[in-house]
């Protein structure tokens, strides 16, 4: 399983914009064959950022659905019409590590809070840390994690990605995460043994909330 996005920021008349971009995701779910949400920035280096996503079992899926939008005379409209607007839009496409644990097809929560970092060391050392981090922070916060990789964007980016339905729930995890010794001695294991360091991916966090 997959996680495909594609991000930008709004330059001007953000609550218009988002009107607009509202639109072009109801006409992407009537007619691309894959079902695609909209995030847009609460808490984030990058603010005014809208980011729309979708779960697929292939790239042949996005594919598809770009030349059924295609199709599709109003989408192309809306688009072009915001092109002036927006900075140029980024695509990412990440592996999706634990997808077996969760229910893919279930919506996803209203918020969503996303860490990211730059993988330096071993890759698999890497990936089992950071599943296993994602398996006790869940656990500690009562919240699905999910743990992708990306194979287009920042190469050896990891990303956790948590769903949760309000920011004081953001705020409950975050100081129970930080208040937590065995928390805090799993970050320092990953600190000395250099496995995450500056880059391309070393984005760090920031919270969505679904429109």
């Amino acid at each position: 399983m997959y996680l495909y996005s594609r991000g930008f920021r709004i330059l001007r008349n953000v609550e218009e914009s988002r009107k607009v971009y509202g639109e072009i995701l109801r006409l992407i779910n009537a007619n691309a064959g894959i079902e695609m949400h909209c995030w847009a920035s609460a808490f984030s280096p990058s603010p005014n950022t809208l980011v729309f996503t979708a779960m697929v079992e292939s790239r042949q899926d996005v594919l598809e659905a770009v030349q059924k939008l295609a199709l599709v005379p109003e989408f192309d409209r809306l688009v072009e019409s915001m092109k002036s607007n927006v900075t140029p839009a980024v695509d990412a496409f990440r592996w999706v590590l634990n997808a077996e644990k969760f229910d893919m097809s279930a919506s996803p929560k209203p918020v969503a809070n996303v860490v990211s970092a730059q993988i330096m060391g071993d890759l698999g050392k890497a990936f089992e840390w950071s599943l296993e981090m994602a398996e006790f922070s869940g656990g500690l916060t009562n919240s699905d994690v999910l743990v992708t990789v990306n194979t287009v964007g920042p190469m050896g980016q990891i990303n956790w990605m948590a769903g949760v339905d309000s920011m004081e729930q953001v705020d409950k995890a975050e100081m129970t995460l930080w208040g937590d010794p065995g928390y805090m001695e799993r970050l320092a294991d990953a600190r000395a043994a250099g496995m995450f360091g500056p880059g391309p991916g070393a984005t760090g966090g920031s919270v969505f909330v679904k429109i």
